[in-house]
């Protein structure tokens, strides 16, 4: 098999995984499925967690950017398509788009 032919594979897989990846929906609400309501008290964080955090940063941030940036980039023209083409024009599509950039884009920004 050509050269051209597997790195022309292995991008349009890669460019798969981001576009799902950014795609993702958001986490469910606390207290759906059977989950515990977050509780008032601030999270306790051990020394490992910190050290993790540390070492999983330099990976974390750029995938949150890609991911951020494949948000932006197929799900903006999506929406505008699917609003376009809406028959009932109740304009869920500006909500969902707003619930996917909070979950992709916003916080948290550290692991």
């Amino acid at each position: 098999m050509p050269t051209n032919v597997r790195s022309s594979r292995f991008l349009a897989c890669v460019l798969l995984g981001v576009t799902l990846t950014g795609c993702a929906t958001a986490q469910p609400s606390p207290g759906a499925y059977g989950a515990p309501a977050p509780s008032t008290e601030p999270p306790q964080h051990s020394l490992m967690a910190g050290i993790l955090n540390a070492l999983a940063l330099p990976i974390y941030l750029p995938f949150k950017v890609v991911v951020c940036a494949a948000t932006i980039a197929l799900a903006a023209p999506a929406t505008a398509i699917t609003a376009v083409t809406d028959p009932d024009g109740t304009g869920w599509q500006r909500e969902s788009l707003t619930e996917g950039f909070t979950a992709n884009c916003g916080p948290p920004w550290l692991p």
